[in-house]
């Protein structure tokens, strides 16, 4: 956004540069004369919920275009680190999300959730501005069966020791989290919201609730963890969309086209 910023001023001082700006998240548009400037070529969205969201206040609507955002199977090709072993954990099963610590994700709602599940453990991978608020929420409400790690720049090797992802935003662009875990073979239970529905299709790649619906996401936790039958279709499903849909070489080969076409125009 900032970018994009600096691009429209620099364009009002005159500068005739063509712009491919890119949206990847759902919040609304606060200012349509930056995204309808005549040097904007193209809006690439990061999901086709994000291109509703902005053709809603760009004209005209077909310079907006959906390219989904990508993510590269090999990095969780390398050594497996055991999460549980290194946090010194039961043997119960462990639930986690690895997302900014930011509003519009919601832990509110996870730790809500672990409150109600102590047959598993729960863990926060990451760091955000709501940390501190977050925790001392957790000892408000006596949640014991909670750990916050901090961010993991090894997340890639431990992933896999989730026994399931549980991610609980209130607003998403996409959420290339469930992407991962599904490359992870992770089952994944999710809000509906945002560019979410897109990847975790409910009962086939995912089970789906609505956001902040603390009972449901219980409930579609422990419906995954008991019924080895669903966890199995589900995550063999997920892994071949991620695969084959989702991959960062179609996001990278997608993106380029498109710049290759703007740069075309200049010169025909």
């Amino acid at each position: 956004s900032n970018a994009h910023t600096v691009a429209y001023i620099a364009a009002l001082l005159g500068n005739k540069i063509p712009v491919i700006a890119s949206k990847r998240t759902d919040f609304p548009i606060a200012s349509a004369k930056k995204y309808n400037h005549k040097n904007i070529k193209k809006i690439i969205c990061v999901s086709d919920k994000i291109k509703e969201i902005t053709q809603q206040k760009v004209k005209p609507r077909e310079k907006v275009i959906t390219i989904h955002s990508g993510v590269s199977a090999d990095r969780f090709n390398s050594k497996k680190i055991n999460l549980k072993e290194e946090l010194q954990l039961d043997d119960k099963p462990l639930i986690g999300n690895c997302s900014a610590l930011a509003p519009h994700k919601d832990y509110f709602t996870f730790l809500k959730v672990a409150k109600k599940a102590p047959y598993a453990n729960f863990v926060i991978m990451g760091n955000g501005p709501l940390e501190d608020e977050l925790k001392q929420f957790t000892k408000d409400h006596e949640i014991n069966n909670v750990t916050f790690t901090g961010f993991l720049d090894d997340l890639h090797h431990k992933l896999h020791s989730l026994d399931l992802l549980l991610f609980t935003s209130a607003t998403e662009g996409l959420g290339t989290s469930l992407l991962d875990a599904m490359l992870c073979e992770v089952p994944i239970v999710a809000t509906n919201v945002g560019g979410i529905p897109e990847i975790v299709k409910n009962n086939q790649t995912g089970l789906l609730c609505e956001k902040g619906d603390v009972d449901s996401l219980e409930k579609s936790c422990l419906r995954i963890l008991n019924d080895q039958e669903l966890r199995k279709k589900i995550t063999a499903n997920a892994k071949e969309l991620a695969s084959n849909d989702f991959s960062d070489e179609q996001t990278a080969n997608k993106t380029y086209a498109v710049y290759k076409d703007t740069l075309s125009q200049l010169t025909s």
